[in-house]
């Protein structure tokens, strides 16, 4: 699967920069809800963290693909809310995640670097 966002040059302020990673959030959910391992992995920038409950952190591609095959295939996500720097170049956001059998609150962060948006951490607790 592609980026669901191409490079777009950065934002301009941190309003700007919400914005664009809540559309993102926003077509993500609608991907993981058919294909979460595949929608959400190829977010993930080349240096990145994923970290699930009851499991070591999956750190790069490789280990990030690994984690997110053996987990559930169908996501529902639900961003809540989203803080960004004041540069424009980093959002984190919060939200619910549910799947077949489980659910948790994550927390993940986006940077905006040569490739455009991208996941360079992605946590979820389990509810």
């Amino acid at each position: 699967m592609a980026l669901i966002a191409p490079p777009s040059g950065g934002e301009a302020d941190a309003g700007a920069a919400q914005a664009a990673v809540a559309a993102l959030e926003s077509a993500l959910a609608a991907s993981a809800a058919t294909d979460a391992p595949v929608s959400l992995g190829a977010q993930f920038a080349p240096v990145s963290r994923l970290h699930r409950q009851n499991a070591p952190p999956a750190l790069g591609a490789q280990a990030i693909a690994a984690a997110l095959a053996s987990g559930p295939r169908q996501m529902t996500l639900n961003q809540i809310s989203s803080y960004a720097s004041a540069s424009g170049d980093m959002v984190f956001t919060l939200g619910t995640a549910t799947w077949d059998g489980g659910k948790g609150i994550y927390g993940r962060i986006w940077t905006h670097g040569e490739e455009g948006w991208r996941i360079v951490f992605d946590q979820i607790v389990l509810r």
